[in-house]
């Protein structure tokens, strides 16, 4: 898996990428201020999520699943059909792009998970999510 710290965007400040069965995976989450109650102990984030097909056929995203944890602990356990009411089909070499968000009651957490596609000869397989870390340290003290 790979890690690259990037500053490409105005927004988002880390990229995360994971790549399985020629389906690359790249999420880029950012802190949400305006969506976030820091005297109560909420703390928003946004993802964008960008999935491209590297393989030589097109490929179906069917279902989601996200693990979402807030500090050490698991909170979430995210499964359903597609993303964002779509089942994107996915041509070789295109990709298909999102943005969505999610709260955790700590200043740090993560999410992973992994996609479910069929590809156009009826193979089903699973694409790891990249694990990516949600933090808000403006206010955090590190020993």
């Amino acid at each position: 898996m790979e890690h690259p710290k990037s500053k490409n965007s105005q927004t988002y400040s880390e990229v995360y990428t994971e790549t399985t069965d020629g389906v690359k995976i790249t999420i880029s989450p950012r802190f949400l201020p305006e969506r976030s109650e820091l005297d109560s102990g909420i703390f928003a984030f946004a993802y964008h999520v960008t999935i491209t097909n590297t393989s030589a056929e097109p490929i179906k995203l069917l279902n989601r699943h996200w693990r979402i944890f807030s500090g050490s602990k698991q909170i979430s356990d995210v499964k359903g059909e597609g993303v964002l009411g779509e089942q994107p089909e996915i041509m070789p070499g295109f990709s298909h792009k999102y943005s969505s968000w999610t709260v955790i009651r700590d200043t740090t957490g993560s999410m992973d998970g992994a996609y479910t596609f069929v590809s156009e000869s009826g193979v089903f397989f699973d694409a790891a999510i990249p694990e990516f870390h949600l933090l808000h340290l403006e206010n955090t003290q590190i020993h």
